[in-house]
């Protein structure tokens, strides 16, 4: 919940950081990752494999307010919520990214149990 908040000199989240990682558990997402990047005012560029990489270590349920503020990104990544098949609520994900450019048409074709993108 809520990782890289704030972290406004964030340009760059290199691919497949999260790719490694040992599980400990499977509940890591019991909260989502609801604020996931929120006001990472400088962060330009997603990696593709982001969400695929960290839904492996869970199912992730909501992101809400993520993204949220990230007023530098240009585009969001063709596939980048494929693996979020569970995924409810998207609410103001992507809300405040002024620079946004690019959003593909289905960003969300895999997403089959949203309840909430407003």
């Amino acid at each position: 919940k809520e990782m890289f908040r704030n972290c406004t000199s964030l340009e760059y989240i290199p691919d497949n950081v999260f790719s490694n990682l040992v599980p400990l558990s499977d509940i890591y997402f019991t909260y989502g990752l609801n604020g996931f990047c929120l006001q990472c005012s400088s962060l330009k560029k997603l990696p593709k494999g982001l969400m695929n990489d960290l839904s492996k270590y869970g199912t992730i349920n909501s992101i809400e307010f993520s993204f949220y503020g990230c007023r530098s990104i240009t585009e969001i990544p063709q596939g980048f919520f494929d693996s979020l098949h569970f995924c409810t609520n998207f609410k103001s994900t992507f809300c405040g990214c002024s620079s946004l450019e690019y959003i593909p048409d289905d960003l969300f074709a895999n997403c089959y149990a949203i309840t909430d993108c407003t």
